[in-house]
């Protein structure tokens, strides 16, 4: 059953997205598998400067950081439980600085092979229901991004830090989730409701009487039955996040637009010589002591 790496996505100590890995994990090791945990907020992560050196030339990142400690780490797992919390609707900052920096993995892709994706589990965690966001697919896509085929994921909306154990539901949902991905089960693909069954997204671009999801490209049939709206995925899923998908983006486009460029390039450099002349005065923040405490009260999102 190998190694299950829990990831925590959120800073606070004791969140609910801490002890719902911890209970995954507790599942998994009883199912046999070896465990450990990885908090995204221990790693320094500096922002992706668009250099494209990984891409374009299959080069090592020159940014000097924990990321490539970070995909080393992840590569050696077997299987990967991430949970996170949902900050204004959207992906907490320090994971989507990690997940800005993925395209490190393309020189990869060229030879991934799906049978080789690895099992993965995701928990999203809100405060309600109606300010969930967009986080739980995206939660998904750094998965598969990452090389691992999310078996499910869980939606938990708990706004205490913890309380999310007082709900035996959440906690006998996770805990399964922990299993199957010990047991390195794989993803069905069955959507649940108007659910996108690839990345378990609920939001989706319309035109006309077709849905795509933006995060994995999806498209369903919209189906209206007893005044209802249905979605119908009956045309198949999208190869978004499978590895011929992301070698056909890799090659036929991230490429592609780096000599695009370098035949305009010059032009580019014409045109910004105008404000290569104009001066800016940049506003920058007063210099200051790194660290700023927190409590465990107050914030409402329960981490």
């Amino acid at each position: 059953m190998g190694l299950i790496i829990g990831l925590v996505g959120s800073a606070r100590p004791w969140g609910n997205s801490e002890v719902l890995v911890r209970e995954a994990l507790a599942s998994a090791q009883e199912a046999g598998a070896s465990v450990a945990a990885l908090r995204i907020s221990d790693l320094h992560v500096e922002p992706c400067t668009g250099c494209m050196r990984c891409a374009f030339r299959s080069e090592e990142c020159p940014i000097k950081d924990d990321m490539r400690f970070f995909l080393d780490t992840v590569s050696q797992a077997d299987g990967l439980i991430l949970a996170a919390p949902t900050y204004f609707l959207n992906v907490p900052g320090p994971l989507k600085s990690v997940f800005d920096r993925v395209l490190m993995l393309s020189p990869k892709w060229d030879v991934r092979k799906d049978e080789d994706l690895k099992p993965g589990g995701v928990i999203a965690v809100a405060g309600l229901p109606p300010w969930r966001g967009v986080s739980r697919p995206f939660f998904n896509a750094f998965l598969y991004a990452l090389g691992f085929m999310p078996v499910g994921s869980v939606a938990v909306f708990s706004p205490g830090p913890g309380e999310s154990l007082l709900d035996d539901e959440i906690v006998g949902k996770v805990r399964e989730l922990g299993r199957r991905v010990a047991l390195g089960e794989k993803r069905s693909f069955m959507p649940e409701g108007n659910t996108c069954p690839v990345c378990d997204s609920d939001f989706f671009r319309l035109e006309g009487l077709e849905a795509e999801c933006p995060i994995c490209g999806t498209k369903a049939r919209i189906v209206m039955e007893e005044g209802r709206a249905r979605l119908d995925f009956s045309g198949g899923i999208s190869d978004r996040w499978t590895s011929e998908g992301l070698r056909k983006h890799l090659n036929e486009w991230i490429r592609e637009t780096g000599v695009r460029f370098m035949a305009i390039r010059q032009q580019v450099k014409e045109r910004r010589r105008a404000l290569e002349g104009r001066e800016i005065n940049w506003i920058k923040p007063p210099e200051r002591e790194r660290g700023y405490g927190g409590s465990e009260e107050g914030s409402g999102k329960g981490a």
